[in-house]
Parts: C-alpha cells; structure tokens; sequence
C-alpha cells in the first residue's frame, strides 16, 4: 500500500521471490513512499531498516536480513 500519509508509514519494503525445485531466495528492498509510488531508499538507509528488523528476528535469521538476501529451502510432498 503506497497510498498512505501518516507519518511514519512512508518506509516499507519491497520483496523478490525467486523459487528452483528444492527451495529460493527472498530478496528485500526497502522502499519509501513519494508522490504516492515506492521509491527505493540509499544504501544506508535500507541498511538502517534491515538492522532494525534484524535485531528483532531469530539469530538464523537475523545475519541474511542485513544482507538483504534470504535463502531458504523446503521439501516437496
């Protein structure tokens, strides 16, 4: 949702999925809102965002999210 004006929802992010047979990578981009369309943020500031949300995830987690690409694997029934 790219539509909003109150302060503080200006900033989100973007994901990529990309999937193979046995699993994928999730890529995060962080965005901000300007003129009502996502715009992608400096390097530091995603950097910024990704230490936020890294700090508040699983320590398996937490290393990936700061480097904006996220692995991951699953097993097919």
């Amino acid at each position: 949702v790219f539509d909003q004006v109150e302060p503080g929802t200006d900033v989100g992010m973007s994901v990529t999925v990309l999937l193979d047979d046995s699993g994928g990578m999730i890529y995060l981009s962080a965005v901000a809102t300007i003129g009502g369309r996502p715009t992608p943020l400096s390097d530091e500031q995603a950097q910024t965002i990704f230490q936020t949300i890294a700090s508040l995830s699983s320590e398996e987690l937490a290393p990936h999210i700061l480097t904006g690409i996220v692995p991951f694997t699953y097993d097919r029934p």
